[in-house]
């Protein structure tokens, strides 16, 4: 299967892009994934007799049993503001923050590459690579510590007529990101990839090779981030890997046949189906969907000990698998659809909680998402033409109506909980509890999308459980709130907050504009597979003018504290190093160049 670029001229530079697109190529799309509220359409469909489950009575609000949610106000308290050290770039641009200084690039240019170039807190440069590539999709494992690089002596384009590979000679290199030492290094021919450079968790990178006097790798090849960065033990030329799963296995096609394997284990492959082309996962399991094209007639399961299941679905529809969490797998029809609905089902592969059945809205692309560690599974409906939000407990099969009317739902966490968004504001939802945290008009509810490469329920990040709230103020202000679900915390930050938002695409800027976590290194689509520490929101004075940018710790232990000013124009997206000990925003002069950073110890 090969994935070699076919286009030339070709951008060298991975952190000149902003990769947004995310999810997993080889799954259906899953209802579980997750984008900005503000892009959602609001379709309304008509249809009459449509089924529906028997559901309670005025049971238009359900506020319990739940845990507490404690409720902060910041939005006039701040913390004492941060001692910064100005670090100078020149004509640079950052691209990482590190325990102990920063990461800058320049003078990127095709065939060739960029140059990188490592400061301490004096500003002095510490460690320099000139002319290094990025060949793949991205040049950053997951973690924010690797950098994959090229040295290139040449690159050539190969093969006859108009469509042909490209080739690079010369030497692979996997480089520590906060020192910039070498760690490994293989002269080697290669091509150039959309693909990650890593595997999904980062702990494997690519070092594909093109044999001399070929056009195009042979197979895949991957070596360990770790020392001594030796090949996986488990080795088969027909195996493509798809995912790394959380536990470290490896899930992908030996030929046509899907299974996991362990890497660190010779001849470890367990197929799970000859004829399977797409997968879920969630809450540790994996399932693979088996069928006849798109259509999923049988689900091939593995839990998180190992144990294999096997799931043939009733004949009665042509289901296709939506999502999944634990050993439940929702799979829905194209029946309903004259109505406006789809006809769907969550089975549990084990067979211990019967079949549940349940009608989605069909013109919702978010329609449905599991809580409480897949107890439930919270859907929008239709009841007598008017949109509805409903819950379904799996183990009893009770049914409760939430809410009636328009709205977005957005699943925060893995498996735990969702937000609702409405006219009235953002609600809470979990397995036993509609709680309202933010009333009134909503201009933006952000929560983390699934990282590019990683299905929705396999990303662990912290910011997983992080929702980012702006509503309107007063006149022409935005009041900013910020919701963990881990700490059950929510802070109001703001009563004046700095808003520049960027509806088609809401993370792809990197500006101070939209309230969001902050990074380590690279673009903002890197952003999404990285543990965040930080969040960070920008302020407007009473009088206008400058801007001023706070920091606040993920987990909402303390108030915000003052990092910079800058006018609004000049200031980038802050970053923080991967332990979360040092913070850096980059500001440009009055050119628009960045050329230095302010950088501080929290």
């Amino acid at each position: 299967m090969s994935r070699v670029s076919r286009f030339v001229p070709i951008l060298l530079s991975s952190f000149a892009l902003s990769l947004v697109a995310c999810g997993d190529a080889a799954a259906p799309p899953s209802d579980e994934e997750v984008g900005d509220a503000d892009t959602d359409t609001q379709q309304e469909t008509d249809g009459d007799d449509t089924p529906q489950a028997e559901i309670p009575d005025g049971a238009e609000t359900d506020t319990g049993p739940g845990e507490t949610v404690e409720r902060i106000d910041w939005s006039v308290e701040r913390g004492p503001a941060l001692d910064t050290v100005e670090v100078p770039l020149g004509p640079r641009r950052l691209i990482a923050a590190h325990a102990d200084g920063v990461v800058a690039f320049s003078d990127c240019q095709v065939d060739v590459g960029c140059d990188f170039a490592w400061f301490d807190l004096d500003g002095a440069i510490t460690r320099a690579l000139d002319d290094r590539m990025a060949i793949y999709g991205t040049a950053l494992d997951p973690g924010a510590r690797w950098l994959h690089l090229f040295a290139a002596e040449q690159v050539e384009a190969c093969g006859p007529g108009p469509s042909f590979a490209t080739v690079v000679s010369g030497t692979l290199e996997l480089i520590a990101l906060d020192t910039g030492a070498l760690a490994y290094g293989e002269t080697m021919r290669s091509n150039v990839f959309l693909d990650p450079a890593f595997s999904t968790t980062g702990r494997w990178f690519h070092a594909m090779t093109v044999p001399d006097g070929q056009c195009a790798y042979e197979y895949e090849r991957w070596r360990a981030t770790s020392p001594p960065h030796g090949p996986p033990a488990f080795s088969d030329p027909d195996f493509w890997l798809a995912i790394e799963l959380a536990d470290g296995r490896w899930a992908g096609w030996s030929g046509t046949r899907f299974g996991v394997a362990d890497p660190r284990v010779a001849e470890s492959f367990v197929a799970l189906g000859s004829d399977i082309d797409g997968f879920l996962v969630g809450g540790g399991w994996l399932h693979g969907l088996g069928g006849y094209g798109d259509l999923t007639e049988v689900i091939a399961a593995v839990g998180p000990d190992g144990t294999r299941w096997t799931l043939t679905l009733p004949d009665d529809g042509d289901y296709r698998g939506q999502a999944a969490w634990g050993p439940a797998v929702l799979a829905c029809t194209s029946r309903g659809a004259e109505r406006g609905v789809r006809e769907c089902a969550v089975f549990d592969v084990t067979g211990e909680t019967p079949r549940r059945d349940l009608v989605v809205h069909a013109a919702r692309m978010r329609s449905a998402t599991f809580v409480g560690d897949g107890a439930a599974i919270v859907f929008e409906s239709l009841a007598a033409e008017l949109p509805t939000l409903e819950r379904l407990d799996l183990a009893s099969g009770a049914h409760t109506r939430l809410a009636t009317g328009s709205g977005t739902l957005h699943p925060l966490g893995l498996g735990e909980a969702a937000l609702w968004r409405d006219e009235h504001g953002v609600w809470l939802i979990e397995r036993a509890a509609f709680e309202l945290l933010v009333g009134g008009e909503i201009a933006q509810l952000l929560v983390a999308p699934p990282a590019f490469g990683a299905p929705p329920g396999l990303s662990g990040v912290r910011q997983r459980s992080i929702a980012s709230i702006v509503s309107r103020g007063p006149g022409d202000h935005f009041r900013h709130a910020i919701f963990d679900l881990r700490t059950r915390r929510l802070a109001s930050t703001s009563e004046r907050l700095y808003f520049t938002p960027h509806p088609e695409q809401p993370l792809a800027a990197d500006d101070c504009g939209e309230p969001w976590v902050m990074r380590s290194a690279g673009g903002v689509g890197d952003g999404f597979t990285q543990d965040a520490r930080w969040l960070h929101f920008a302020e407007t004075t009473e009088t206008g003018g400058e801007l001023s940018l706070w920091v606040v710790p993920i987990d909402l232990s303390t108030p915000p504290r003052r990092l910079a000013t800058s006018p609004p124009e000049r200031c980038h997206a802050p970053l923080a190093s991967p332990e979360g000990e040092l913070i850096g925003v980059a500001l440009d002069d009055e050119g628009g160049a960045t050329t230095r950073v302010l950088v501080a110890r929290p």
